[in-house]
């Protein structure tokens, strides 16, 4: 974690900024003393993500458990989406792979099962769940990325997407 991601916070907030932060959660203890937060997400199936997630309830700001779907990897989803919903949390965002290797990028039918989970869980388990824009844009539900969004990267440098290598960053 940058040794100034407070300062950033701080700054960010004070303008009026509603600041969500993704964590790979490595570090569960520095979570608490972050302020100025507006929602957090943890990418599910890295470091203490479990650990995040128990502790969530007692975050000032909603917590979001990150999924990622790669290639034929639909059953590992679900997996961890029944592991999640097991430990008591029902906020989940759905994300498929966005890398250079194309070997790992879901077919167009997976992210449609994808889509469809998403959905059966929000109907049958009241959760709360989303799929990410690029998901979206790659099944033609949506055609802009990042608009309303501003990212920086760990040295405060604006970033034109957090995933360079996606097909859209370019565009």
């Amino acid at each position: 974690m940058h040794p100034e991601i407070q300062s950033f916070l701080d700054m960010a907030s004070g303008e009026g900024f509603s600041v969500t932060m993704t964590t790979n959660a490595s570090l569960p203890d520095v979570i608490p003393s972050c302020t100025g937060l507006s929602s957090l997400s943890v990418a599910v199936g890295k470091g203490e993500w479990r650990e995040v997630l128990a502790r969530a309830a007692r975050y000032p700001f909603p917590v979001t458990a990150n999924l990622l779907l790669l290639s034929d990897g639909m059953d590992r989803v679900k997996e961890q989406a029944a592991d999640i919903r097991r430990a008591g949390w029902n906020r989940l965002l759905f994300l498929s792979y966005k890398g250079r290797d194309w070997l790992f990028r879901p077919t167009e039918e997976e992210l449609v099962r994808l889509m469809a989970f998403c959905q059966l869980l929000s109907v049958r388990f009241c959760a709360v769940t989303a799929l990410d824009v690029c998901t979206l844009r790659r099944l033609g539900l949506m055609t802009r990325c990042r608009e309303g969004f501003i990212r920086y990267d760990v040295w405060g440098k604006v970033q034109p997407c957090c995933f360079p290598d996606c097909e859209y960053c370019q565009q």
